[in-house]
């Protein structure tokens, strides 16, 4: 059976941060990390669906919490809460090691520019079919803003420092040097998506770490889910761990992400149907770990620990699902995970309507109610303001939920509903 750990990179735990900090306001302020927002989903992810969150320190084969500085602070109070820990090898493994990150040295010092290039210009290439089919966000801007956020905000004593040290804030070992040399030999080339030498040399040094880590997770056996900057530049290098096993737990994960957009897809083209199904807010599945009556009622030290608190409530809750993830071993037990979670979404498209049932007399007469948007009444925890009618097929469908079989596709049932 593999190993059910993930492990995720402290640059993700900065992102993170960022999202969760913008959120502590009355109107929510615009995160100064272009990455946060995903990096933030990723992470809830990783905290809810794996049994273990591994996080590897950049240069401690043995950390301990305090080796990691007092920032980001989410990082630390997770920590504190035993939900992530931080990743740790045994003699023997740290032997493995020496082998494994030997050939990432080899494979950078062979083809590591011709890799580095390669990576500016997909990016280039694929901004350029985003800016033509107006279909996204270009990657571009988000590495300059990144590399501007983290350098104004990040490179200081107290949060970098603490765990990588020297004056320039890259390591001192051969995958520093090579950072270091090749940034300087390619600055050039590298202007397009940078245009500062130092913030250069900060990004390489950013994607050679995830080749470390990479190192580690491979000899370690668990998952590694690089910051979405390090993605494809891990990708690219071949270590980044895709085996069978994990890409169908991820395709699990994808699925149950799927569902209120599909739901919202299927509800928004029956015209007849005069209400949609909202997208679930974060985390996915509903779980909602805050309301806007919380927004900016604590500092934020304790906003993070009101945070973290209710993920570690919310991953009690989600201890059925997680349990069916580990349990499962072959592409057989995979495939039935997916169509329990395919059967939740059929259930909740059926009981609401979208598919074959016909709005009853109660249903017809709220949908012709023109100021049918009230607030949430204390018995949906939503927090949001929600049609009448949903509020009716709340109470409908929250007794009928027995019908499903396992307790996981329970647990995928309710919490959607609870976001209704």
């Amino acid at each position: 059976m593999m190993s059910h750990s993930v492990m995720v990179d402290v640059t993700t735990f900065i992102s993170a941060e960022e999202f969760l900090l913008s959120q502590n306001h009355r109107t929510p302020l615009r995160p100064r990390d272009p990455f946060s927002e995903q990096c933030y989903t990723e992470l809830i992810q990783s905290l809810i669906y794996f049994d273990e969150v591994l996080v590897p320190h950049p240069t401690k084969l043995n950390p301990v919490p305090s080796d990691f500085g007092e920032h980001p602070r989410i990082l630390r109070l997770l920590f504190d809460l035993h939900i992530a820990k931080p990743l740790c090898l045994s003699l023997e493994e740290q032997q493995l090691l020496t082998r494994a990150e030997d050939f990432a040295m080899d494979t950078l010092q062979t083809t590591g520019v011709q890799t580095l290039l390669r990576f500016a210009d997909v990016t280039r290439r694929a901004d350029r079919e985003v800016e033509q089919e107006h279909a996204g966000q270009r990657m571009l801007p988000k590495i300059a803003k990144w590399a501007d956020y983290q350098f104004e905000n990040i490179n200081k004593r107290d949060h970098h420092g603490a765990r990588i040290g020297g004056r320039d804030g890259v390591e001192d070992d051969y995958f520093g040097k090579w950072a270091r040399a090749s940034s300087f030999a390619i600055e050039g080339l590298l202007r397009e998506l940078i245009p500062d030498r130092e913030q250069q040399l900060w990004l390489v040094a950013t994607l050679v770490r995830s080749l470390r880590y990479s190192s580690r997770a491979k000899v370690k056996d668990v998952a590694y889910t690089p910051h979405p900057l390090r993605r494809d530049f891990a990708v690219m290098f071949d270590l980044f761990d895709d085996g069978a096993p994990q890409s169908l737990v991820d395709g699990v994960i994808s699925t149950v992400r799927g569902i209120p957009g599909e739901i919202d897809r299927i509800a928004a083209a029956r015209p007849g149907r005069r209400y949609f199904v909202r997208e679930q807010e974060l985390p996915i599945l509903g779980g909602r770990l805050w309301v806007n009556s919380d927004r900016q009622r604590y500092d934020d030290d304790h906003w993070l620990e009101l945070i973290c608190g209710r993920i570690d409530e919310y991953r009690a809750r989600a201890v059925d699902f997680r349990r069916a993830l580990s349990m499962a071993d072959t592409t057989d037990d995979y495939r039935r995970l997916e169509i329990d979670v395919m059967e939740v979404r059929d259930e909740l498209l059926r009981k609401l309507g979208l598919e074959s049932a016909q709005a009853n007399e109660t249903e017809t007469a709220l949908l012709d109610t023109v100021a049918s948007v009230t607030a949430a009444s204390v018995d949906i925890p939503t927090g949001v303001p929600v049609t009448q009618l949903l509020k009716v097929a709340y109470h409908s469908l929250r007794r009928r939920k027995s019908i499903l079989d396992t307790a996981h596709q329970k647990f995928l049932y309710r919490e959607f509903i609870r976001g209704i």
